[in-house]
Parts: C-alpha cells; sequence; structure tokens
C-alpha cells in the first residue's frame, strides 16, 4: 500500500450493512481454513460487507463465531508485520483483536488463491458516527493514547519493516494526475466520476499552487509506528464505555502520531458540526488522549496543516479506480472534494480549537 493510500479515508467499519450469501467457492475456501485452524465446519456462513478492500467472511461452527479475512496481498510479508505488531501490543494491554493460530502456530493460510487469517468475532457494540458523544470521543482518544505509547517501545529492527507516510511528492503527484486525465481523455463518453475526477485535479492543482506545505515543514514532530486506520468503525465499546478491541492493523506505519490523532478526529467524528459548535467532542477525545499520552501544543498546531497536505496529494482512490479497475472506493472520491475545500478554509480554526483542548487537558505532560 503506498504513503499517499495511508494519507486516506478509508473506513472499513461494518455498521448498518447486512451480511450477503456467499458463493459457492467461498464456502469451499471457508471449509478448507476453518478445518486447517481446527474449527470445524462451517454449520453458517456469510459475506461480511464493509470492507473495501479485502474480501471477508463471517463464519459460525459447532465451536464458535469467527471473521475470515481475506487479505488483498499477494506477499505475506505485510500479513506477519501486522500480525507480529499485535501481538506486541496485546503485550503492552492493549486491546488489539488477535488473529488465532492453527495447531502449528501459524495464523495465516493461503487457501483458495489467497492468503488468509482468522479471528474471533467480537460481539461488543461498534456505534456509527452519528452516536459520538463525548464520553465515547473521550474513551476513543484515551485508547489511541495508549496504542501510541505501546507502540512507541517497538524494537527499532521491527521499525524499519514498517512503509514510511508523510513523504508526499507534489511533481509525482502531479504526473499521477495528468496519468489519470489521458485515460479519461481516450474516453469517448466521461461518465459522473471521471468529470469529478477532472474537477477534484483541477481543485488540488489550485491548492498546490497557492502553496502546500512540503513533508520537511514537520519533519521535528515526533514520529513513530502508528496503528494507520485507527477510527470509530475499527474499535468496539464494551458495556462499561471504553474500547474493549481494535481491529484492522494491517495499514501500520511509521509516522508523525498527530497525523494519526487528527485523521481520527477527522474520520470518527462528524468534525465540520463539532467544530462549528464548540468543539465538545474534539476536546474531549484530546483530552482522552492526553490522559493515556504525551501530547504538545506544536503537535495541535501543526495538525490540520499536515493533514490537509496529506490529503490534497492523496490519489490512492483514484488509483483503485483507474489503475486497478475497481469501483469499491468510488465513494471516497466523490466525497472528497468537499473535505479538502473544508479543511482549507477550516485549519485555522480546528489548529484553534485542539491548542485550547489540550491547554484544558486535565493531567497534561508537555515533555516528549
Amino acid at each position: 500500500m503506498s504513503e499517499l493510500e495511508l494519507a486516506g479515508d478509508v473506513p472499513s467499519g461494518l455498521v448498518g450493512l447486512a451480511p450477503a450469501e456467499p458463493p459457492p467457492a467461498a464456502r469451499r475456501v471457508a471449509d478448507e481454513l476453518l478445518r486447517r485452524f481446527g474449527l470445524g465446519p462451517a454449520m453458517q456462513l456469510d459475506l461480511a460487507p464493509g470492507g473495501l478492500l479485502n474480501q471477508n467472511l463471517f463464519a459460525v461452527t459447532a465451536r464458535g463465531a469467527y471473521f475470515l479475512k481475506g487479505y488483498r496481498y499477494t506477499d505475506p510479508a505485510p500479513i506477519d508485520r501486522e500480525h507480529r505488531l499485535i501481538a506486541h501490543a496485546r503485550r503492552l494491554d492493549v486491546p488489539a483483536l488477535a488473529p488465532l493460530a492453527t495447531p502449528d502456530g501459524k495464523t495465516f493460510l493461503h487457501v483458495g488463491g489467497r492468503f488468509w487469517a482468522v479471528f474471533p468475532r467480537v460481539s461488543d457494540g461498534q456505534p456509527g458516527p452519528d452516536t459520538m458523544t463525548p464520553p465515547r470521543a473521550q474513551a476513543l482518544g484515551r485508547m489511541l493514547g495508549r496504542i501510541h505509547r505501546a507502540l512507541a517501545s517497538v524494537p527499532r529492527a521491527e521499525v524499519e519493516r514498517f512503509p514510511r507516510k508523510g513523504t508526499w511528492d507534489t511533481a509525482a503527484a502531479a504526473r499521477e494526475m495528468a496519468e489519470y486525465e489521458a485515460m479519461i481523455a481516450r474516453r469517448p463518453v466521461q461518465d459522473p466520476f471521471d468529470q469529478h475526477t477532472l474537477a477534484s485535479f483541477g481543485y488540488r492543482r489550485t491548492l498546490m499552487a497557492g502553496g502546500v506545505p512540503a513533508p520537511g515543514a514537520f519533519a521535528a514532530l515526533p514520529a513513530q509506528v502508528l496503528h494507520g486506520d485507527y477510527h470509530d468503525r475499527n474499535v468496539f465499546f464494551g458495556a462499561d464505555g471504553d474500547v474493549s478491541a481494535v481491529i484492522d492493523w494491517e495499514l501500520a506505519a511509521v509516522g508523525p502520531r498527530a497525523w494519526e490523532i487528527v485523521r481520527a478526529l477527522d474520520t470518527a467524528l462528524p468534525l465540520a458540526d463539532d467544530v462549528e459548535t464548540g468543539g465538545a467532542r474534539l476536546r474531549a477525545f484530546v483530552h482522552g488522549y492526553a490522559s493515556a499520552a504525551v501530547l504538545t501544543a506544536e503537535e495541535c498546531t501543526a495538525m490540520p496543516d499536515l493533514y490537509w497536505a496529506a490529503r490534497v496529494h492523496s490519489l490512492w482512490v483514484y488509483e483503485e479506480h483507474y489503475r486497478k479497475g475497481s469501483a469499491r472506493t468510488d465513494r471516497l472520491a466523490m466525497e472528497d472534494h468537499q473535505r479538502l475545500h473544508w479543511l482549507a478554509t477550516h485549519r485555522e480554526r480546528l489548529g484553534e480549537l485542539l491548542v485550547a483542548a489540550l491547554a484544558g487537558a486535565p493531567g497534561l505532560r508537555l515533555e516528549a
């Protein structure tokens, strides 16, 4: 997965979506996978909705309920890296949902032409973003702080295995946009997605010409291994209101923790509404984070520009459509223009709210 993809919005939640009947080939794969994990045949099998990039299944056997994750990777290295990171986080008391192991200790297998892992199915709640109350936002922020504190201790040899983020290239983005524009120009008729793409690229070029910060502007921000896709649809909440499980660690990367904080705010909260009404949920999230991990005013000040600059250069959804021929992420691209414009016009206000939230955080620690 590319650096620019990591800058994008990749929600993978299952909220509000019903399972679907799988094709016969999926049942054959599931039965073989479950047999090799020693879990018995599937008494019930459904396609898991919501996954944008992987192919996933829900299975019930006599031994329990499971989530079968079919990875898109042909190389096993990213899967091994993810599973090792989950194990590290769990050793430090982060409730990362761990893959099950086969009788001989393997946590993923190659079955039916792709790699698969089996996870226990979580029964706790996964509420939608419209129910993100300040207490729930605080719990979400506190868990991200716990994750960052745990992942800061990943051994150096392991850190080197992760991709880097925060290294966007304006010239490379311009070349990629030109490639997709040439593909559109060869089409006899432009469809609505093509028209959106051309408008989006025109807007991006305007922003780039006006001056988007270079990656070097954020080089001094604390960086470490990050979860990479932390938001409300990748966590579960227990009856006590705290986060009980964190899933989907496959986008983990090394980058500024400030990027992951502001991305979580943007993907988990109705951020525009929250900013307009004074930032109660934003404030609760920051207070939760600062109660569990170090956070500085410099990071809060930099967050809006860092996230905006990354989003301006993020073209992964267009790569999915034009290079890979997949429409699964088209809706994210269609929403992108509006998000970019909001960030372009509200960055200063967002930064003010973040700094003010940090200043009022109980138990604040400013030293890195």
